[in-house]
């Protein structure tokens, strides 16, 4: 081996940096070679490799560890650990010795072992990136489907977040103490699936019987979220583990709790899981740390001129919207939490393992990962690095072949979770695909992150701990299932199903809920689209609705697409068809914004507080939540009349169809070879599964 002249430089303890100077590179051993430890065509699927930690003599300043790796039979049942960490970009520069010969890891692991497995530790640890021959795919396509035995068989898994940073030790010193705590109050026996909806009622207050156990909770929380501080926070669930896709499955699969190691801290992941919700469950006023402040729009002396109650009103002013952007920051702390979707997958997982839940299907684990800013190298491993633990891995029947395409793998899951019965894959397929990529229309690219259906909210299927789920709450297809027609063309997707009705016109489109000038205007305009395709559909006379009634429902239905989100006494929040309290509140959105825009005034009339106030009351306020979740949607009428929501870049001539077996209709649009899948749609009179004996079943060919 050739040896350099230059010092290189590695990462250490307490953000020192390590210095190797070329003496110290073991330039004399012979480079590693996996045939010292081979593992056969024969034993790939039944034998892994364990590293051996041995401290050399000089541990502090040349950081230079002796391994021994050798193999093991999975069936021998072998004591061991396993470790989680992220490789980071670097290349795999950092030198050790393995079997007496040299071998080199990303900088990112020596320092995980430097931490995470110190000297003195005997037990053997399976490390991704020395136990598997990463330049041999045969060996990785071998070893990859093992990770369910190799991380349930592991007696710890230890996460290595990284170093100390951004008061990461004062945090991980709170999430303990939470968590001790929290089970002093009782938490474990709480967060059962048979008790869940009591502790929401005990955590909420509403349960009077609960009123022992609220104290003690209130004193913890007077206690612990002082500690937790908003930006420490953002800054620990900003490390790069959070944040890639193969962590996923190693923390879903351990046996027993994680540990997260981040500097000289260590924490079972149970005890942060526990931290977190107390956190989630404790008074927003107390994580912000003081009240919301008087409004000057409605204060005593808000109509004084004196100079001296102008500058109150200002330094009010400036006090309310710093106010406002601090909570602000506290809901994107809540968005960006990927810590309760991991613990979530992790218990359904459990569940399932004992034969007390259902488990999730790999569709779910992606739906639930979506928001999260996860990432992997590798596009086929959003399939790859999941595949350990779905309730439906063995029914997906994929084989990991890393030679195959990203295009060819998401295909092959999409059209294998279709024909195993769920359509709701195609919700989160978008137009227009990346230019970077060759999928079908009806595919879709998980790397993009596809957000969240616009109707996941029609459904609880993201809720699975709770008792009773309600399921679906709209049935375009019926009681039908999926046919699926066999086209010999991997990039064709046949669906049986309906065809609606062309699309004739759009209105305009819908960009959300905002309380400023230009965005009232935009909320008038999607309003009065929908009243004006209301009031053409009428002309038309077709057969839409079984009574004149419901046709005049339509006009506050469609924008909301017939569904309401509420909580409930319990604290759940729960979604239901909309009931004619809706209309109210649809009544009085249009009254008020058609009243603010004439007035032209950029501030809500009475203060920001009074309007929302009197929107709480007159169930405006949920309408305006309601119409938010439909956002980047497109109201249309189509030649018969039909009424609805579509994709923001559905155009005329595009038809309406419902699949059977769909929940909810779909917008196609016909090309050569087939149609391109636009996206969902709510469309109203068809949501229950009208259009069966209305229209002849017919195959639509997806491109």
């Amino acid at each position: 081996m050739a040896i350099t002249s230059k010092h290189q430089t590695f990462p250490g303890k307490d953000g020192q940096q390590l210095t190797i100077r070329p003496a110290q590179l073991a330039p004399t051993l012979e480079p590693f070679s996996y045939e010292q430890v081979p593992l056969t065509e024969e034993t790939r699927s039944t034998h892994i490799r364990l590293v051996s930690l041995t401290a050399s003599d000089e541990v502090s300043s040349k950081f230079s560890y002796s391994f021994q790796l050798s193999s093991v039979a999975l069936a021998d049942n072998p004591k061991y650990e396993a470790l989680s960490y992220t490789w980071g970009n670097s290349p795999a520069t950092f030198p050790i010795t393995l079997n007496g010969r040299q071998f080199h890891i990303t900088p990112s692991l020596a320092t995980a072992l430097r931490y995470a497995c110190p000297h003195g530790r005997t037990t053997p640890i399976w490390v991704d990136q020395i136990s598997i021959d990463q330049r041999s795919a045969a060996e990785k396509n071998a070893q990859v489907p093992l990770m369910a035995r190799i991380y349930r068989g592991a007696a710890e898994v230890r996460i290595w977040l990284g170093e100390a940073a951004d008061g990461s030790d004062a945090l991980m010193d709170a999430f303990a103490f939470a968590a001790r705590k929290s089970r002093e109050c009782g938490i474990e026996e709480l967060l059962t699936r048979e008790n869940f909806m009591r502790f929401n009622r005990w955590t909420a207050g509403t349960d009077q019987d609960d009123l022992p156990r609220r104290r003690p909770f209130s004193e913890l929380c007077a206690e612990v979220i002082p500690l937790i501080k908003v930006e420490t926070v953002k800054a620990f669930f900003a490390r790069p583990w959070f944040h890639r896709v193969w962590t996923v499955q190693e923390f879903t699969l351990a046996t027993a709790s994680p540990r997260f190691i981040c500097g000289d801290k260590a924490v079972l992941a149970d005890d942060v899981k526990y931290a977190w919700i107390v956190y989630g469950k404790s008074s927003p006023i107390l994580r912000l740390g003081e009240p919301m402040p008087e409004d000057p729009l409605v204060s005593s002396d808000s109509l004084d001129p004196r100079p001296e109650a102008l500058a109150r009103k200002r330094i009010l002013l400036a006090r309310q919207r710093e106010w406002y952007e601090r909570v602000l920051r506290l809901r994107a702390l809540g968005d960006m939490d990927p810590l309760t979707p991991l613990t979530n997958i992790r218990k359904r997982a459990q569940m399932y393992d004992e034969g007390t839940g259902p488990g999730s299907s790999l569709f779910i684990v992606l739906t639930s990962l979506v928001k999260s800013a996860r990432a992997c190298t590798d596009p086929k491993d959003w399939i790859y690095g999941l595949l350990a633990f779905p309730n439906d891995a063995e029914k997906l029947s994929l084989v990991v072949e890393y030679g195959l395409s990203s295009e060819v793998v998401y295909t092959q899951f999409t059209r294998k979770t279709i024909e195993n019965g769920n359509l709701e894959i195609l919700r989160f397929s978008r137009y227009p695909k990346s230019i970077q990529t060759n999928y079908p229309s009806w595919v879709p690219d998980w790397v993009e992150r596809p957000r969240p259906s616009d109707f996941d909210y029609a459904d609880d299927s993201q809720i699975l701990l709770r008792p009773g789920e309600p399921g679906f709450l709209f049935s375009a297809s019926g009681t039908t299932k999926p046919s699926v027609i066999d086209m010999n063309d991997d990039r064709l997707l046949a669906l049986r199903g309906y065809i609606v009705d062309e699309i004739e016109e759009l209105g305009s489109p819908w960009g959300g809920v905002s309380l400023n000038i230009q965005h009232r205007m935009e909320t008038l305009a999607f309003l009065s689209s929908i009243r004006l395709l209301c009031l053409l559909s009428a002309t038309k006379n077709h057969s839409i609705y079984t009574t004149p009634e419901r046709r005049k429902e339509a006009i506050w239905r469609i924008p909301i697409a017939d569904l309401v989100r509420f909580i409930q006494p319990s604290s759940w929040q729960c979604n239901a068809r909309a009931t004619r309290a809706a209309e109210d509140g649809f009544r009085f959105v249009c009254e008020y914004e058609e009243g603010e825009q004439a007035r032209h005034s950029p501030q809500p009339h009475g203060g920001l507080s009074a309007m929302l106030d009197r929107e709480q009351e007159n169930g405006a306020q949920q309408y305006r939540s309601a119409m938010n979740n439909l956002k980047n949607k497109r109201p249309y009428i189509t030649k018969l009349g039909y009424v609805g929501l579509g994709p923001v870049f559905a155009r005329p001539s595009d038809q309406v169809v419902v699949f059977k077996g769909a929940v909810i209709p779909y917008v196609i649009r016909p090309v050569e070879g087939g149609s391109c899948l636009l996206g969902e749609s709510y469309c109203d009179g068809i949501m229950d599964g009208e259009i069966l004996g209305q229209r002849d079943e017919t195959t639509i060919v997806l491109a």
